[in-house]
C-alpha cells in the first residue's frame, strides 16, 4: 500500500474552495516539479527525499558541539490520557486502480491525476490510499479488503465494472461507500456509483439539439453488442420524447471488416437510384422546354428523393466511424443535407475534424473549458499527456476533497454522495443519484473544417437543465 499525502496545504475553506474552482497552487507544483515522482509523493512523512533545508546536494561542514552543562532532570510531563486528547483518526480515501499488468497505464493515469487533485485542493490531514487491483476482479476485490483494514472510509475506483462488481459486497459489508470509474449504470447500486459518463445521455443530449434545430427523423447504425443496443435504445426513448421519427435502426456486428452492403441499404441507395433513373425516362418522354431543364438539372445527380432520415446517429470511433462516415456519403447521403450526430467517442477520434464526410457533425462530450486547463497542469507536472479517463480521477478526488471538509467536517454517507445541487470538476458539473448513476451537463460539440468547436455549451448548473 502506498499512503499520499497533500503537498500543497490550504488553511482555509474559503482558499480551499478558491484552489478548487481555480486549479490554483501550481506555483508550488512547479516549483516540485524537479523532484522525482517516487520522492515527491511521501514528501511529508519522510525525510529522505531532500536536505532540511530543501535543497539537495552536498552536505553542510560538520559544526563542533559546544559542551553541555550539567542539567538538573525535570519531572515527566503529565499526558493527558481522557478521550478529548485523544488525537482522531485522519480522513482515508482508498484508491483502486490497475497499477500493474496490460492497464497499467490507465490506472496510473488516473491516480496521477487524483494526486493532482489532492495536492492542489486538500489539507494536510487527508490520507490516500493507493491499491493495485493488477486489472482483475479477485485483484480489486482483494485490493478493496486491504483498503478498508487499513481504514479507508470511501473507495475510489476501481476502473472496469466487472471488478467493481467484486468491490461492492466488501464494500457494502463494512459500510464503505465505492466511486466507480465505469460507465456501466447495470452495476450502479448498493453503495456502488458509477462516475463515467454515460452513453445513454450523450446520446440523449444530442438527439435533443437535433430536435431542437428541427430535424425530425432519426437513422441509427450502432454496433450489434449490449453497448450498441443501449444506445440505440436511449436514441429511440429520447426521438419519442422530442416527437421526432426513427426510421430505421441498422445493427452491425462490432469486428464487421466490410460494412458497403449495410450502409448502401440503410442509405435506400438502390430505390432512391432507381428512382432518378425513372424521373429522367419521365422527363425525356415529355420533351418540353422545362422537361428539358429538370432534365439537365438531373444530370449531375445520382440518386432521386432524400434518404428516409434527415439525421444519422454514428455511435462509433476510430476507423469506424471514418468508415461509417464515408461509406454513407459514398451512397448518396448528402452530410450538408443529412446530419451526422455522434458521441464522445467522436472526440477521441484522431483525425475526426479532417474527415470531409463529418464536417457539419454534431458530438456530446465533457464540457471543454475545464479540461483543456487540466491537461495543461497535470502535463506540466508529469511531463505525459493524461489519458482520457484520466479527469475522471481528478474529479472523483475534489468529490472526495469536498466530502472531507464540509461544514460539519467529513461526511460520505449517501446522502451527501447524492447532494441534489451536485459537484462542478474539469469534465463540467455532474451529480450522483440514490440508484447509484450519475447525471452530467454536457457540451453539443461541432465539427468543422480542421476544427472542432462549442455548438451548444454544458450548462453550469442542474437548475438551467440541458436540452
Amino acid at each position: 500500500m502506498l499512503i499520499v499525502t497533500p503537498v500543497l496545504l490550504v488553511t482555509s475553506p474559503v482558499e480551499r474552495r478558491e484552489k478548487m474552482a481555480l486549479g490554483s497552487g501550481m506555483s508550488i507544483l512547479r516549483l516540485l516539479r524537479n523532484v522525482p515522482v517516487l520522492c515527491l509523493v511521501p514528501l511529508l512523512t519522510l525525510a529522505g527525499c531532500q536536505t532540511p533545508s530543501g535543497k539537495t546536494g552536498a552536505a553542510p561542514p560538520p559544526v563542533a558541539s559546544p559542551v553541555a552543562e550539567p542539567v538538573k532532570p525535570e519531572p515527566p510531563a503529565v499526558v493527558d490520557a481522557t478521550p478529548a486528547a485523544i488525537q482522531p483518526e485522519p480522513p482515508r480515501v482508498g484508491f483502486l486502480a490497475p497499477l500493474s499488468g496490460a492497464r497499467a497505464t490507465t490506472g496510473r493515469s488516473l491516480l496521477d491525476a487524483a494526486q493532482l487533485a489532492l495536492f492542489e485542493t486538500a489539507g494536510p490531514d487527508l490520507e490516500l490510499l493507493v491499491h493495485d487491483t493488477r486489472g482483475t476482479p479477485e485483484g480489486a476485490q482483494k485490493a478493496a479488503r486491504q483498503a478498508i483494514a487499513d481504514g479507508a472510509q470511501i473507495i475510489l475506483g476501481p476502473v472496469f465494472g466487472t471488478s467493481a462488481e467484486t468491490v461492492r459486497p466488501v464494500a457494502a459489508a463494512a459500510g464503505v461507500s465505492v466511486i466507480s470509474f465505469s460507465n456501466d449504470r447495470t452495476i450502479a447500486g448498493d453503495g456502488l456509483y458509477v462516475l463515467g459518463i454515460l452513453p445513454e445521455q450523450q446520446v440523449s443530449r444530442v438527439v435533443r439539439v437535433a430536435a431542437k434545430s428541427g430535424h425530425t427523423s432519426l437513422g441509427i447504425i450502432a454496433p450489434d453488442s449490449d453497448f450498441g443496443q443501449m444506445v440505440a435504445d436511449a436514441a429511440r426513448r429520447t426521438a419519442q420524447q422530442v416527437g421526432m421519427s426513427v426510421s430505421r435502426v441498422v445493427l452491425h456486428a462490432p469486428d464487421e471488416p466490410d460494412l458497403a452492403q449495410l450502409v448502401r441499404d440503410f442509405a435506400d441507395y438502390d430505390r432512391r437510384k432507381q428512382a432518378l433513373a425513372d424521373q429522367r425516362s419521365l422527363l425525356r418522354a415529355r420533351d418540353d422546354p422545362i422537361s428539358r431543364q429538370a432534365l439537365q438539372r438531373l444530370s449531375t445527380q445520382e440518386t432521386f428523393g432524400p434518404p428516409p432520415f434527415d439525421v444519422v446517429l454514428l455511435p462509433t470511433g476510430g476507423r469506424q466511424l471514418r468508415t461509417l462516415a464515408s461509406l454513407l456519403a459514398y451512397y448518396d447521403v448528402d452530410p450538408s443535407r443529412v446530419r451526422f450526430l455522434g458521441t464522445s467517442l467522436w472526440g477521441q477520434t484522431e483525425g475526426v475534424a479532417t474527415e470531409p464526410s463529418l464536417r457539419g457533425g454534431w458530438y456530446a462530450a465533457a464540457a471543454p473549458e475545464h479540461r483543456g486547463r487540466f491537461r495543461q497542469r497535470y502535463a506540466r507536472l508529469f511531463e505525459t499527456q493524461p489519458a482520457e479517463i484520466a479527469s475522471q480521477g481528478y474529479d472523483a478526488m475534489l468529490l472526495a476533497v469536498a466530502l472531507t471538509y464540509g461544514d460539519e467536517g467529513a461526511d460520505y454517507s449517501a446522502g451527501a454522495l447524492t447532494d441534489p445541487n451536485g459537484f462542478a470538476g474539469v469534465d463540467g458539473i455532474f451529480r450522483l443519484l440514490p440508484d447509484g448513476t450519475n447525471q452530467r451537463g454536457l457540451a453539443v460539440m461541432e465539427v468543422g473544417d480542421r476544427t472542432v468547436t462549442v455548438l451548444e455549451p454544458a450548462p453550469q448548473s442542474f437548475d438551467q437543465g440541458q436540452s
